[in-house]
């Protein structure tokens, strides 16, 4: 199976470098480049090394990074996108879904939730992590209440629950969060499905996604 080509924007060399070296000893992972700015880093995925993930640190100077990842969406939209920001920019991560990425984390995680980002988005899947989640979600309450219809009609439980879909966990990695069995957390995520009126598990993820972001 060929390695995921990884391409890492990040405005320090060090974070560059570090990234570099722990990416690469995975077999399962090539970085093919490493930019500090977004201009060349869409130089780069025009190459004939072309990568097929692009990990970008938010708080770059000049083209910022919501705006390279709305480029790399339009132009291209077959390269997959993991952004990254510090806990002080947290709110650049909502903006960075919107714009195209498909995944999302604090610089602050460790590296093993980096892995489980890539391998995560690699599977067309969306991933956010948990801390990010809990950030969104908090935010959403805040700012809108019970108006949602999320938030209007599921249990304090249940939108635990949904946190989770929305942060990409399995029921497995819910239950072990929350305390409770997997079947206790498929119970309730059927349970969300018929108040919500979703029919599956990627109906539900878009939709928990969709709510917890649009208003960030």
């Amino acid at each position: 199976m060929k390695p995921i080509r990884i391409l890492l924007v990040d405005p320090q060399k060090m974070v560059r470098e570090a990234l570099r070296d722990l990416l690469n000893r995975d077999r399962s992972i090539q970085v093919v480049g490493d930019s500090h700015d977004g201009e060349t880093a869409l130089s780069l995925a025009a190459s004939p090394f072309a990568p097929n993930l692009l990990i970008i640190d938010l708080g770059l100077e000049g083209l910022n990074g919501v705006d390279v990842i709305r480029q790399f969406a339009s132009k291209f939209p077959e390269i997959r996108v993991i952004a990254m920001s510090s806990s002080a920019s947290k709110a650049l991560l909502g903006e960075a879904i919107r714009a195209g990425a498909s995944g999302c984390l604090l610089k602050e995680s460790g590296f093993h939730e980096l892995i489980q980002a890539i391998q995560t988005t690699m599977s067309n899947r969306i991933y956010i992590s948990p801390d990010v989640a809990d950030i969104m979600v908090n935010s959403y309450v805040r700012r809108n209440g019970h108006s949602s219809q999320a938030f209007y009609v599921l249990t304090a439980r249940e939108r635990e629950v949904l946190c989770g879909i929305a942060s990409g966990q399995s029921s497995k990695q819910i239950a072990a969060d929350l305390n409770l069995c997997v079947k206790t957390v498929d119970s309730h995520r059927q349970e969300i499905m018929r108040r919500l009126v979703l029919h599956s598990v990627a109906d539900l993820t878009k939709y928990a996604i969709r709510e917890n972001l649009a208003r960030l």
